[in-house]
């Protein structure tokens, strides 16, 4: 309980003091919890991922990725495992490329491994949302206040973290 609220003070304030743009999703989340209408469980945990997602637009722009060095080394190597890694069929980012840019500022000799632990993290997270959702909808699993809660701290704690990776103008 001490973890959820600390992180929901914690990220409340971060959010309305830098990104307010960020309380949509938030707010949305909150609305399809109180709600409880149909789909509301799916609509909780979209939201957290948009929530998610969303950070990654803050702090690696599709646009500032694609024209990043490596990103454009890449698109003209013959490497299909690399290019694939990094760039979606349609030549856009993929959220590993974006990772690798918003990690990059922070030093390899630091975390050589920092954007495997923010990848496998961010993937964890998401997986957490689709089992949530899962389970409300498809196998009518009551609903487990504290779950809740802590699904939503575990987004709200990510999204903390991916804004306070050090910008590349700093």
């Amino acid at each position: 309980e001490g973890f959820v609220d600390e992180t929901r003070r914690e990220f409340r304030m971060l959010v309305e003091e830098r990104h307010p743009e960020l309380l949509e999703h938030v707010r949305a989340a909150d609305e399809a919890r109180a709600f409880r209408g149909p789909g509301w469980a799916a609509a909780f945990c979209l939201a957290l991922r948009r929530l998610m997602e969303h950070a990654y637009e803050i702090v690696a722009p599709i646009e500032a990725v694609r024209a990043w060095p490596i990103v454009v080394n890449v698109a003209s190597d013959k490497n299909k495992k690399l290019k694939s890694q990094l760039l979606q069929p349609s030549g856009t980012p993929t959220t590993f490329a974006r990772i690798l840019f918003a990690t990059s500022s922070v030093d390899p000799m630091v975390d050589v491994s920092l954007p495997t632990f923010v990848g496998t993290d961010f993937n964890g997270v998401k997986r957490t949302l689709g089992l949530l959702n899962r389970h409300i909808h498809e196998f009518s699993v009551p609903v487990d206040e504290a779950a809740l809660d802590l699904a939503q701290a575990r987004a709200e704690r990510y999204t903390l973290f991916v804004l306070r990776l050090p910008s590349k103008e700093s």
